[in-house]
């Protein structure tokens, strides 16, 4: 798909998204559009070159701090602990699947992301976010073999851009927080 295509499939789904589950208003819309852009960005570059630009990881993590000081609740040593928490993690489960395995199942920008993702919705919050983007993973794996993609698609040796799936379900589910 080319990247124009991708961008504005992108914009429709987060539109799409923001319809059903709603936006925040005021200055969190601001933080909201900030997030959907940033992960667009990383989005379209991880579907087309599976890499995760550091500087849009670093975007996200210092709108993350400064969201983080204005959201309501006063939870910071949850959100840092996710910080902290997830990257370590991810970082195990991605040594863990390349010795088993012998190739990268997960990268180092998945690692990086996430930390940066939980301090968007804390150390509960991006349990819900890698749940979902999990489950989104497989469901599309699922139906692009259904769809039969003009290869046949084998799960085990299948390579799939995780971060879009991460972005998109940090995006609802920090929405969701804030919305509360």
């Amino acid at each position: 798909m080319p990247r124009i295509q991708s961008i504005l499939f992108h914009v429709a789904v987060y539109a799409g998204a923001a319809l059903v589950i709603g936006i925040p208003s005021g200055g969190l819309l601001c933080l909201a559009i900030v997030l959907a852009g940033l992960s667009i960005w990383i989005s379209v570059i991880d579907i087309e070159r599976f890499e995760i630009p550091d500087i849009a990881t670093v975007l996200i993590a210092l709108v993350g701090l400064f969201a983080l000081a204005i959201a309501p609740g006063g939870r910071v040593a949850d959100y840092l602990a996710g910080l902290v928490v997830w990257p370590a993690l991810f970082w195990s489960v991605a040594r863990a699947y390349r010795k088993y395995r012998g190739w990268n199942g997960l990268g180092f920008g998945d690692v990086k992301l996430i930390g940066a993702i939980a301090l968007w919705t804390g150390l509960a919050g991006t349990a819900t976010v890698v749940l979902s983007a999990a489950l989104s993973g497989i469901a599309t794996l699922m139906v692009l073999t259904l769809v039969g993609n003009k290869q046949t698609i084998e799960f085990s040796k299948s390579a799939v851009a995780f971060a879009p799936f991460l972005c998109l379900s940090a995006w609802v589910v920090w929405i969701d927080q804030v919305a509360i």
